[in-house]
C-alpha cells in the first residue's frame, strides 16, 4: 500500500514538473522571440599603460531583450549578456595581449524615428589575460559606452558605438565600434510604404486610362 502511494506521489510530481516546465516554456518563448542579436567588431585604445601597450581590435557577440519598464513608445530599456575577445597589441616587447571577457550590459534605448536611434549602456562582468609566454590573470572589468543607429529594415540595425572599459587590475581602454543586430521576431516583416506610394501601385496607368 506505502509503495503504491510513494508511486503515485512520484507520478503526480513528475508529471507537476512537466506541466510546469511547459507553462513556463510557453511564458517564455514570446518574451525570447524578441531577443536582438549583436555581433560588434571594434578597435581598442589604451587610456593607460600606454608605454607598452598599442593599439588592438576585437569583436563582441551579445543579444539584448527589450525591457517595457516604462509604457513609452519611443523609451526602452535592453538588457543581456555579452561575450568579447580582445587582441591588445604590446609595442614595448612583443608579448601581445589577449583578453576574453564575459559580461552583461543593461541601458536606455531612444528612438528618434523609425530609422534611427541613440543608446547608452552600463555593462560589467570578468575577464581572463593572458599573453604568449604564459602568464595569466583573471578579474572584474566595468564600462560604460555611447551609440547610435540606423535601421534600414525593421529587423536589421547597423550601430556605431563608443565605450571606455576598466579591466580591474591590468588597463583602461577606450573602444570604437561599428555592429549589426538582428531582432529575431521582425524577420521577414517591412515597414509599411508611405500613403502616397501605396496609391500610386494601386492604380497602375491601364486602370487611370479606363
Amino acid at each position: 500500500m506505502i509503495a503504491r502511494l510513494l508511486r503515485a506521489s512520484r507520478s503526480a510530481a513528475c508529471g507537476a514538473l512537466v506541466l510546469a516546465l511547459a507553462a513556463g516554456s510557453a511564458a517564455a518563448a514570446p518574451l525570447l522571440s524578441r531577443l536582438s542579436l549583436n555581433v560588434s567588431p571594434e578597435l581598442s585604445l589604451p587610456l593607460t599603460e600606454g608605454e607598452s601597450l598599442g593599439p588592438g581590435g576585437g569583436s563582441g557577440l551579445g543579444a539584448r531583450l527589450p525591457l517595457d519598464l516604462l509604457r513609452s513608445e519611443r523609451l526602452t530599456f535592453l538588457a543581456g549578456p555579452d561575450a568579447r575577445f580582445i587582441y591588445q597589441g604590446n609595442d614595448l616587447n612583443g608579448e601581445d595581449l589577449s583578453i576574453l571577457s564575459l559580461g552583461a550590459g543593461f541601458g536606455p534605448s531612444f528612438r528618434l524615428s523609425e530609422r534611427l536611434s541613440l543608446e547608452a549602456e552600463a555593462e560589467g562582468g570578468a575577464y581572463r589575460a593572458s599573453i604568449p609566454s604564459g602568464a595569466r590573470g583573471s578579474s572584474l572589468y566595468f564600462g560604460a559606452g555611447l551609440g547610435a543607429g540606423f535601421s534600414p529594415s525593421p529587423a536589421f540595425t547597423l550601430r556605431l558605438s563608443a565605450a571606455w572599459r576598466d579591466y580591474a587590475g591590468l588597463y583602461q581602454a577606450a573602444a570604437l565600434g561599428l555592429g549589426a543586430s538582428l531582432r529575431l521576431d521582425k524577420l521577414g516583416s517591412r515597414r509599411d510604404d508611405p500613403p502616397g506610394l501605396r496609391l500610386l501601385k494601386a492604380s497602375s496607368p491601364a486602370s487611370r486610362l479606363s
